[in-house]
């Protein structure tokens, strides 16, 4: 069934308040799903943004609007009046009339009959008083209006001074939506005149090739382009640190905060589906976000893992590191990394094909007989006992697997 646009972003916004859903992904779930007006995506995006970008000024509007403090508003009749609000204060050429109708009857379908009427009430005298704040010159009046907490505002006089105001300012503009061509399968220009056809459109960027920004950038995610893998989106300040990175074709790159997957996937571009992009996030379904954005554009040398940077070292990566400190390598064939410590065979295949010619022979421990017996032991035994906890310090897991491929030779 078709949905409006304030259908749509009623559910995103009630699966950010009771099921703490992630904004980007309640938002680009709605507007995937097929709606009664094409052009309702714009809307959708732009109530969304804007309640959450404004839920302390909208709170504020309900409070002085109720006739008694004492009254208690359901969360989802709450999420209703921000939208109204929202709707008829900070979106134009909306009639007020019609704003008021359209959620009272949002409300009626959404089983809320019954809180119709202060609806209807609250955002009629909206509608009338128009944006209500506390008296200007106090902290009170910066954090309504720019909603903003108290606390959050003392911190920022800390830091900016008198450029607080500006600072707050500032965070409520909207940023521009910069996105990426895909240039493994189109160019620029094609994509302009592509996009163009689908009512899209976009301005090239002059600060670096292949990166756009969208003059209308609601309803990119529902183009065809978008779903033959045409381009990316990514913030230009992101795509700055790849063109920073300089990556060169079969060259491995471990990304090891990679959500939603931006970086990863212009890098992946720049090496031209050539070399590995090792792609870690700490979340399960980020992790397959990742690779579900590399398969639409058609990037093979993208692997997504589920990994923690930030935790102590598991078996196998003290010897990994110890290693590549000794032969000045790193991060050997990173497409790779994220198996090494399950899986013996793939171990044994990577250290020896891009390791094992930079080793030189380690420090030999002749009074130790079991040292001695770990270090002449085969690397398939070396790498198990690894995996199984048997050898835990790192420099002798190093001097253990480096000896076992110097006798595999």
């Amino acid at each position: 069934m078709k949905r409006n646009a304030r259908d749509a972003a009623y559910d995103v916004l009630f699966s950010m308040e009771q099921k703490k859903a992630y904004s980007n992904l309640a938002l680009d779930r709605a507007l995937s799903l097929p709606l009664a007006d094409e052009r309702d995506a714009s809307l959708i995006k732009k109530l969304t943004d804007g309640v959450l970008e404004r839920k302390m000024t909208l709170d504020y509007q309900i409070k002085r609007h109720l006739l008694s403090p004492k009254i208690r508003i359901k969360p989802p009749v709450r999420t209703i009046l921000r939208m109204g609000i929202y709707e008829i204060l900070f979106c134009d050429g909306i009639p007020a009339r019609a704003s008021v109708n359209e959620y009272v009857q949002l409300a009626k379908k959404r089983g809320y009959s019954h809180a119709s009427g202060l609806i209807n009430a609250i955002l009629r005298k909206t509608a009338e008083s128009g944006l209500l704040l506390p008296p200007k010159g106090t902290a009170e009046f910066l954090s309504v209006f720019y909603s903003c907490p108290l606390q959050m505002l003392a911190l920022l006089h800390k830091v900016y001074g008198k450029d607080t105001e500006s600072f707050l300012a500032a965070s409520l503009k909207k940023p521009k939506i910069y996105g990426r061509v895909n240039t493994l399968r189109t160019n620029m220009d094609t994509l302009c005149s592509v996009l163009a056809a689908e009512g899209i459109q976009i301005t090239p960027s002059n600060v670096l090739p292949d990166a756009f920004y969208f003059t209308d950038s609601a309803a990119f995610m529902r183009t065809q382009a978008f779903a033959s893998g045409l381009f990316h989106i990514q913030d230009l300040s992101s795509q700055l640190c790849c063109a920073a990175l300089l990556p060169a074709e079969g060259q491995s790159v471990l990304d090891v905060c990679a959500a939603p997957g931006g970086k990863t996937f212009t890098i992946a571009e720049t090496l031209a589906n050539t070399g590995s992009v090792l792609s870690c996030d700490i979340y399960r379904h980020k992790i397959d976000l990742i690779q579900n954005g590399a398969d639409r554009l058609g990037l093979t040398n993208v692997t997504a893992r589920l990994r923690d940077a930030a935790t102590d070292e598991t078996p196998l990566q003290g010897a990994v590191r110890e290693l590549e400190e000794e032969t000045g390598l790193r991060n050997a064939d990173l497409r790779f990394i994220g198996e090494l410590y399950t899986s013996p065979a793939i171990l044994t295949e990577v250290i020896h094909m891009y390791i094992a010619t930079g080793f030189t022979a380690g420090e030999q421990h002749p009074d130790d007989d079991e040292f001695v017996r770990l270090v002449t032991m085969p690397l398939d035994k070396a790498v198990q006992k690894i995996l199984d906890g048997e050898i835990k310090d790192a420099k002798t897991q190093a001097a253990v697997l480096k000896t076992a491929l110097l006798l595999k030779d």
